[in-house]
Parts: structure tokens; sequence; C-alpha cells
């Protein structure tokens, strides 16, 4: 601006970044509807998508596909979540970091407000904490076989990822525990005979 002159528009470049990040959100979240559109048809029990904050590191196993979307965190949980509500062969256990929990706001500013908002967000799921380190053993072990899906956004708040294991949506574990209890009757019966 030129000296001496007023700025009668001093919140006009805010206005520019706000929209330009909203837009930049929208194509972000876009791009990850039209990606799980494509794969969740071919996830099935035992694979696992992963909502990763920006710092996580990708990984060199095979069987681990990592793909950055950008855009915001918590929309991208939201959006898998809201996907896999309509997925009917697909019913996920989440997992985040135990060491979320004890992040202080004075380390991470703004991490209060995002476990809050996620906690609202993962609503009546089932949610186990696991230290981080045993949450990637879980995912490497899991990759030996089943492929997994990080998807990678621009969220820079540590220990912030979530973690979604793949169940069988029309089969719960209570039904295969009584399958199996069936099954070991059933080969009883048939050495007795």
């Amino acid at each position: 601006m030129e000296a001496g002159k007023i700025n009668v528009y001093p919140h006009r470049s805010w206005v520019v970044f706000l929209v330009t990040t909203s837009l930049f959100s929208s194509q972000a979240l876009l791009m990850l509807h039209s990606l799980l559109e494509q794969r969740l048809p071919v996830l099935g029990h035992r694979n696992w998508i992963v909502i990763a904050d920006m710092a996580y590191p990708q990984q060199s196993n095979p069987g681990i596909e990592t793909v950055y979307i950008g855009g915001d965190h918590l929309d991208a949980v939201h959006e898998m979540l809201t996907l896999l509500d309509k997925a009917p062969h697909l019913r996920p256990t989440i997992f985040v970091d135990h060491e979320l929990e004890l992040v202080s706001e004075k380390n991470a500013p703004g991490i209060s407000a995002f476990r809050d908002e996620l906690h609202c967000e993962l609503g009546e799921h089932t949610v186990q904490q696991l230290p981080h380190e045993d949450i990637i053993r879980k995912l490497d072990e899991a990759a030996k076989i089943f492929s997994i899906l990080i998807l990678k956004t621009d969220f820079i708040l540590p220990y912030t990822s979530v973690f979604l294991r793949m169940e069988c949506g029309y089969w719960t574990q209570e039904s295969e525990r009584e399958l199996q209890k069936a099954m070991h009757a059933h080969k009883e019966n048939l050495v007795l005979t």
C-alpha cells in the first residue's frame, strides 16, 4: 500500500486466504471421496485405513500404500466414517495413539481443541487407545498379508493419526465365536463316531 493511504479493506487478505483455504479443503475432500469410493469396494476384513498427520512417515513395506490427500484432518475423518457407514461389508475398529491423551497444550497448541473435536467426530464408535509403536507393529504385521492405505492430511499436531482396521460389516465377533464353538463341537462328534 502506498504511504499515506488508508486501507479501507483491512480484512480483504484474510477473506482471500479463507476462500482459498476453503476451496483447497473442498478439493481435498472431493479427492478423498473419489479415492474412497474406488477403494472401499475392494477392501475388506483385516485391511486398514489410516488418516495420518503430516509427519507420518512413508513406510517401506510394499503392503502399505501412502497417498497425500491434503486438506483438513477432521474433515477427512468425518468423510471416512460417513462412507464406512454406507459400506455394508465394512465396520471399523478404531485405534488412536495413547500419547494423544497426554500431549500438553503447552507443547502442542491446539491439541486440546483437536481432542475434543475428534471425540465428537468419533461419536458412538468404540475407540481403542494403544501406544503409537504398538499400532505401527499391528500395521506392519497386517501388511504382510493385507493391504494398508495411509491417507496423509496437512495436519501438524503430534499423535493425531486415526487408524481404522476393517472388520466384516455383516458378521459380528459374537457370530464368529458361535460358529467356532459349533465347528469345535462338530469336530468332536466326528472323532467320537
